[in-house]
């Protein structure tokens, strides 16, 4: 019986895997590029299994695609780059690779909330420019971490915190008094969360229940001299009234890895002193590409197996 074809349609980021992990359980295509839309419509178009992480699937690809059985999203939040529903609507399993960067992306935010917080980057900027100019920050130590989603992220941003000395709070979806215990965070409510923190880490995956769930009400509440990290993804806040927000100083800073709109062209947020940014990188360390890849692979072979697993269940 013929192997089913499987094409990892756009792996440009990763080191070459060593030879063909899948030879004889599937017939494996990699793609170590970054395709434009119209060459990643064309290598799905006979595949039963696709393996992707940057262009969008769209729905006409998927419909282009009469044999596609299951899709792996190289990543977490899949719902940004594919709609699942519609997928499942036809058939198609669509999987993810969980906790492959919590370590890396978690890292990643508690280096943004040290430059926000002692303004290492204003510093820099100005250092540059020959200029010698004192930037007064704040101790972390004793200070509030509030944690928005308790997923492999959050449950790192939180071990970090703890170890900081910090007072560490969080909302979830699940909170439960043995989760509390086992992470040492305090569940509050969002407002409270939004109110009471010094430093907010966005931690939530994306769907359609979290997609603008920062807005103006809950900016509106963050105490004077806060700062919001975002290491989860830029559709969580509303980006209008976060600007707003910004300009007009009610909020004192921004750290961000990920953006409405990416790659960013033209992000008025780049225009503001009090924003620090990153080009969506939180993830990119040897190890967490290295798990990304495994994970993915691992699907593929659970699906051929009969026993798919990282289903990707939309809220």
């Amino acid at each position: 019986m013929a192997l089913k074809k499987a094409v990892f349609a756009d792996i440009g980021v990763f080191e070459p895997l060593e030879g063909d992990p899948l030879e004889g359980i599937v017939d494996a295509v990699y793609h170590y590029d970054s395709p434009d839309a119209a060459t990643l419509a064309q290598r799905c178009r006979d595949a039963s299994i696709v393996v992707w992480g940057w262009g969008n699937i769209t729905n006409e690809i998927i419909d282009s695609s009469p044999n596609i059985e299951m899709i792996v999203y190289i990543g977490v939040g899949a719902a940004g780059q594919i709609d699942v529903k519609y997928a499942n609507s036809k058939g198609i399993i669509v999987t993810n690779t969980p906790h492959y960067g919590d370590l890396a992306v978690a890292e990643h935010g508690i280096a943004l909330m040290f430059a926000s917080a002692r303004k290492l980057v204003q510093a820099d900027r100005s250092m540059h420019k020959g200029k010698w100019e004192s930037f007064a920050g704040t101790e972390l130590r004793g200070s509030t971490m509030g944690i928005v989603g308790l997923g492999g992220v959050g449950v790192v941003l939180a071990d970090i915190g703890n170890a900081l000395g910090m007072r560490v709070i969080c909302n979830t979806r699940r909170p439960s008094p043995e989760r509390a215990r086992k992470h040492k965070v305090e569940f509050v409510e969002l407002d409270e969360l939004m109110s009471t923190s010094d430093h907010i880490q966005l931690a939530q995956a994306l769907n359609d229940a979290t997609q603008g769930m920062i807005g103006e009400r809950e900016l509106e509440l963050m105490k004077k001299g806060a700062q919001l990290i975002n290491v989860a993804r830029g559709e969580l806040v509303d980006q209008k009234a976060l600007l707003k927000g910004l300009k007009e100083g009610r909020i004192a800073g921004y750290a961000t890895d990920v953006f409405e709109v990416e790659p960013v062209k033209n992000d008025p947020l780049l225009d503001l002193d009090n924003v620090i940014s990153s080009p969506h990188i939180a993830y990119d360390t040897p190890g967490a590409k290295k798990n990304l890849l495994d994970i993915a692979v691992d699907n593929v072979r659970a699906y051929v197996s009969g026993q798919p697993q990282n289903i990707y269940e939309v809220p």
